[in-house]
């Protein structure tokens, strides 16, 4: 569940953090995730 959250904010592509080449922090990057989780 969390490793699919995690995946699909990585393939959209749209928070990526700075070592992702990004410009968003950790904190945004984490409630990304959180959000496709509660949108399961």
């Amino acid at each position: 569940m969390v490793r699919n959250a995690v995946t699909k904010v990585l393939l959209d592509a749209k928070v990526r953090t700075k070592d992702m080449g990004g410009y968003a922090t950790s904190t945004e990057f984490t409630q990304a995730v959180i959000m496709n989780l509660n949108h399961r």
